[in-house]
């Protein structure tokens, strides 16, 4: 019998598969060609990027021949030799550039040129009689960019390098800084720190690229740190293995400070706070965390272990879980019905519900035993807890009045005060073409109505439907149907107050025979996307999706091939997703009154 020794092989198929499959965002893509550049040496890295296209572009040593062109361009995962490169490990990044476009790569004397989606693996390669030193990337993108991508793409960018010791520039700016010339709150040999107990997320760069941005409440600071020497990541780059040793010195670190911060005061952090509530729930609890103020309540006050256990007793031995701030909670607390625990602890906890909280708590401190005068402590809220009760807000809510509650706008935080000011100005619209004369608009509070009037001069709208219009067009649709549904009402609708047929017919005739409810939320879009832009912001994500509706609707001039609709056509499919969320709006109050 003979034996033959064979060697596995790769079919072209999966190599396609790996090129087009290892992509996950465009700018991910341009990373990998700033990082080839780099590795080459580059003294300058400039990216340009336009709706079509990206050139990435650097004075690097390119490739010397066409050996290297094979080993390197043309073959995927050749291995690099020790310290060869300063990112590069795997040799397979350029394929996620492959993946978004046509490729025409300028590097020396040579040209390739990559078109993954209409050749396959197939590639041209020829010599070419102008050198160009370095290489010159240029991708012609197989789907255009709408402004919010190009923003978005922007925005990553900024932020992925930088600290990058090689200048990079982004459409003509640096964006790119070495973390040398900056200022650190500690260096060590390993890495640069600027460290914070106030920041709730810490920023890990590996030589001057982000790899991951992790809740502060991983190592209980928060952050930046830019690793000295090249981390061990994953295939992913999106994360450091485990058994990295630079990054365990780094860990090591992160502790030294976090242990520092908790221990010099009484006044912790969020990152803090969730650090220690992650401790107790894996029963990891000193002395001195029974005086450390961990909890949260719904009013936003702290409570260390042992006056938890005191705030226990006092309130019936029940316990329930609610949204920090949540009013009807607030009352139910304030009269010494139930602990309300804000929802923020009870997820730092790792709980869903105020039955998993006390589990938990009861199996933290079942076996807890500290000598001397504090041990009465832990006894104590041992039995608290025993002897504790949970409970949902629901339950209370037959037991605690409803009112309305006008605020003043000068209190609000700016963020509230831009959304007042956009429900504002689309208050102007909606009474303009109703016919009525205009009301003041400002904010409120109440357990029982989403807004009410004193139908004539002024409507209130309750602060928590402000979110309204951080949800994008849909969201200030129904923020407009509501300003109507207002606007309809000629009286004080605090009280009962009646929806006969006659109001809804009118209210029908106002929310779909006109374009009103589309109109006003596209000034409410239009006002928050100006707003940001004035404050130096992108605006958010849900804004630039509108207005990538108004660039599309633009670009194809209708709607080819029945793909997109027209701007008047998608205010009204707007407005009877509005007239359903109105109707909503009546129910809900209707049953609050009946309750």
């Amino acid at each position: 019998m003979t034996t033959e020794t064979r060697r596995f092989g790769m079919h072209a198929n999966l190599l396609y598969d790996v090129i087009t499959k290892q992509a996950g965002t465009l700018q991910k893509a341009i990373l990998e060609g700033v990082m080839n550049g780099v590795d080459a040496e580059a003294s300058n890295i400039s990216i340009t990027l336009k709706s079509d296209s990206v050139v990435i572009e650097d004075d690097g040593k390119g490739f010397a021949d066409r050996a290297e062109i094979e080993n390197f361009f043309e073959t995927f995962g050749t291995p690099h030799q020790e310290g060869d490169a300063t990112y590069g490990r795997f040799r397979m990044g350029r394929g996620q550039m492959f993946a978004f476009g046509k490729n025409s790569w300028s590097t020396n004397t040579f040209r390739m040129d990559v078109d993954i989606k209409g050749r396959g693996l197939d590639y041209d390669l020829r010599e070419v009689d102008e050198r160009h030193p370095g290489c010159r990337i240029e991708i012609d993108l197989y789907d255009e960019l709408m402004p919010s991508e190009i923003e978005d793409i922007r925005r990553s960018m900024r932020k992925w390098v930088a600290f990058v010791d090689v200048p990079v520039t982004l459409d003509g700016v640096v964006i790119s800084a070495n973390p040398a010339d900056a200022e650190w709150t500690v260096e060590t040999e390993d890495a640069y720190y600027d460290l914070s107990s106030t920041k709730t997320q810490l920023a890990v760069y590996n030589l001057g690229v982000l790899v991951m941005e992790v809740h502060a409440g991983r190592y209980g600071i928060g952050g930046t740190v830019v690793s000295k020497e090249r981390l061990d990541v994953n295939f992913a780059r999106n994360d450091v293995t485990s058994s990295c040793p630079v990054f365990s010195k780094i860990k090591a670190e992160l502790k030294k400070h976090s242990d520092k911060e908790s221990s010099k005061t009484r006044k912790l952090t969020d990152s803090q706070r969730h650090y220690l509530c992650e401790q107790i729930a894996a029963g990891v609890i000193t002395e001195e965390d029974f005086d450390k103020p961990i909890f949260t309540d719904v009013e936003g006050r702290r409570f260390s272990l042992e006056k938890f256990s005191n705030a226990l007793w006092r309130q019936d031995n029940t316990i329930l879980v609610c949204e920090k701030g949540d009013r009807f909670a607030i009352r139910v607390k304030q009269q010494g019905m139930a602990f309300c625990m804000a929802k923020e602890t009870a997820e730092s906890l790792g709980c869903k519900n105020a039955e998993q909280v006390i589990r938990t708590l009861r199996d933290a401190v079942a076996d807890l035993h500290f000598q001397g005068m504090t041990n009465w402590k832990v006894q104590s809220l041992r039995a608290h807890l025993a002897e504790t009760k949970t409970a949902e807000v629901e339950d209370f809510r037959h037991l605690v009045t409803k009112e309305y509650e006008p605020l003043d706008p000068a209190k609000l935080p700016k963020t509230r005060k831009v959304l007042l000011d956009a429900i504002r100005k689309s208050s102007y619209y909606i009474a303009t073409e109703m016919g009525v004369a205009f009301r003041q608009i400002r904010p409120g509070q109440s357990d029982l109505a989403h807004a009410w009037t004193d139908g004539s001069s002024t409507i209130w709208v309750e602060t928590r439907q402000f979110s309204l219009l951080t949800k994008g067009y849909k969201g200030c649709a129904r923020m407009a149907a509501l300003l109507a549904h207002e606007y309809l009402h000629s009286g004080p609708d605090t009280e009962t107050h009646e929806h006969d047929g006659e109001f809804y017919e009118r209210f029908h005739n106002v929310v779909i025979d006109t374009d009103l409810i589309g109109r006003a939320a596209d000034s409410m879009m239009a006002y928050l996307a100006n707003a940001a832009r004035k404050d130096s912001r992108s605006p958010s994500k849900t804004i630039l999706k509108f207005e990538d509706l108004h660039e599309a609707l633009e670009r194809a001039g209708g709607k080819p091939n029945g793909q997109l609709i027209t701007e008047s056509e998608a205010a009204e499919m707007e407005a009877l997703a509005a007239l359903e969320a109105a109707s909503e709006i009546e129910d809900e109050e209707e049953q609050a009154k009946a309750a």
